[in-house]
């Protein structure tokens, strides 16, 4: 039978437990709850939201009745993900009954990641203020957790908030803080937040006209992590230096379009070399304010 179909049919049945005026075979609540939850799951599957909602709601309504709190608080959270696909606002709504839940019942360990769905939500708005406090949140429940990974996970999503709002001194100390959880790592992991954290100094160098100084800072930063000597991304950033110094923006820009084709450029670190040419622009204004990296 297909699965609309018989969605329907545990709703009317469910519905039709309800509606009696006696009900004798056991508890009507729960006989009606398992008829609606069962009807949602394949309203989900069939992505019906609304019919998923109107069915989940009627069970949060049976689960009221039996003052059974775990399932109210289940079926707010199952809601506000599903909510995410018809009504943002309403979604943050039962995210915030959940939290208030688990506050409330101590179950601290099951914030983070409703934390983490939170500021996904508000990413996928661009209210990126608000995603960078949730993702902060998650991370450091995470992290007094000694969850590594999770926390990591976080934190990388953290740093990349702080870098769309230009907030490079708080990219850094969330990279830093990222690298000390890695340390045991292997290297793959490693030159991947060394060369993001290096190119975020290298804003703040540039911003402050203070790149004869930065080929310091690369190598104290190589004096900690040996292993991105020899790497790709190392040779990158000393002739970025090299080119900034020189004000050469034409090699500035060539050796983006060169790396940019070995090993594509996300937007993030478009955004960040992007800042940079642009400081560079501002020792030469006589250059256009765009950076080609297709």
């Amino acid at each position: 039978m297909d699965h609309k179909k018989r969605a329907d049919i545990l709703k009317h049945e469910a519905d039709s437990i309800m509606g009696k005026i006696f009900y004798f075979r056991s508890n009507r609540y729960e006989d009606a709850s398992n008829k609606y939850n069962a009807a949602f799951n394949l309203y989900k599957i069939k992505k019906d939201y609304r019919k998923a909602i109107e069915c989940k709601k009627k069970e949060l309504e049976c689960y009221v009745k039996l003052s059974d709190k775990f399932n109210i608080n289940q079926a707010y959270l199952e809601m506000a993900n599903i909510y995410k696909y018809i009504d943002e606002l309403q979604s943050f709504c039962y995210y915030e009954k959940v939290c208030e839940y688990y506050i409330e019942n101590g179950k601290f360990d099951k914030l983070p990641k409703v934390f983490n769905d939170i500021a996904e939500l508000y990413e996928k708005n661009n209210n990126i203020e608000k995603a960078v406090e949730y993702y902060k949140k998650a991370g450091d429940i995470y992290n007094s957790n000694n969850l590594k990974m999770s926390t990591v996970k976080c934190y990388e999503k953290l740093t990349d908030m702080y870098l769309l709002l230009s907030k490079y001194e708080n990219g850094v100390e969330t990279l830093n803080d990222i690298l000390s959880l890695m340390n045991d790592q292997g290297t793959f992991f490693s030159i991947k937040y060394i060369f993001k954290l290096l190119v975020c100094y290298m804003a703040l160098y540039s911003k402050e006209n203070l790149m004869e100084n930065y080929k310091s800072k690369i190598s104290f930063i190589l004096d900690n992590y040996i292993i991105f000597d020899n790497s790709v991304e190392h040779k990158l950033l000393i002739e970025l230096t090299d080119a900034f110094i020189s004000d050469n923006i034409d090699k500035y820009s060539k050796l983006l379009q060169n790396y940019d084709s070995y090993k594509k450029l996300d937007d993030i670190y478009v955004k960040l070399f992007t800042d940079i040419k642009n400081n560079l622009m501002d020792k030469n204004t006589k250059y256009g304010n765009y950076i080609d990296l297709t």
